[in-house]
Formats: structure tokens, C-alpha cells, sequence
């Protein structure tokens, strides 16, 4: 059996072959695609050779347009945390204060979430 590996994957092929060009993600993000939005905050902030270059501020600006329009998923929260601590000098405070308290909110939320399930299959046991 063949196993997946995360280094075989092609980013800059993933992104051609799903979008063509950057203006065409773009376009979709700007109308609200939620998975585009986080397509695009993750090819800037990872820089997308022959695609998109590294820009960390876009990246920052689609991750929380992400998240600002329903985004929950963890992997997204952290990776824009990540980029606002890396990028704290180009940031306003009071965005990246924002931005990771949205972050440890859904971290909490998460937890209790994983804290309701252990209880309700302890309740099924008894």
C-alpha cells in the first residue's frame, strides 16, 4: 500500500490546475468563496513560485476575510495567529489583539466541544 506524503505534494501544481491563474482566485475570493479566501491567504503567505509571491500582509488580509466570513477551521486560525506574531511590527494592535483572541476563542470552543463528547460517551457507558 502507497502511502501519501506531505513532501510529494505539488503546491504550485495544485494551485495552477485548481484555478489557472492567481487573478481568477482572486475573483472568486472577492465574491465571497470562503475556500478561495483561504486558498489565497495560504498561497501568499507560503509564496506559490511561477504563481504568487510571499506576501505576508495579503496573506494576513485574506486569512481573516476567511475567518470573518465563517472560516472555523483550526488549521486557518493558527496559521493566521502565526503570521500576525511573525508580522506584529506591520500590524495595528488592535487587529492582531483581534485576531488571536478570535483564535483562542475557537481554541476553547474546540476544547469544550472535546470535553462535552468524552462526558456524553461516559454518560452512554453507564
Amino acid at each position: 500500500m502507497k502511502f501519501f506524503k506531505a513532501e510529494d505534494f505539488d503546491l504550485k501544481n495544485y494551485f495552477k490546475e485548481s484555478y489557472g491563474s492567481v487573478d481568477f482566485l482572486i475573483a472568486r475570493a472577492k465574491k465571497g468563496e470562503v475556500s478561495c479566501q483561504i486558498h489565497l491567504g495560504t498561497a501568499y503567505s507560503r509564496g506559490i513560485e511561477g504563481f504568487v509571491e510571499k506576501d505576508t500582509e495579503k496573506a494576513i488580509g485574506w486569512l481573516d476575510t476567511a475567518v470573518q466570513n465563517g472560516c472555523t477551521l483550526s488549521s486557518v486560525m493558527q496559521e493566521l495567529g502565526q503570521l500576525l506574531v511573525s508580522q506584529e511590527s506591520h500590524i495595528t494592535s488592535e487587529k492582531r489583539t483581534i485576531c488571536i483572541t478570535r483564535q483562542r476563542v475557537w481554541e476553547v470552543h474546540l476544547r469544550s466541544l472535546i470535553w462535552l463528547k468524552c462526558i456524553d460517551v461516559k454518560l452512554k457507558e453507564w
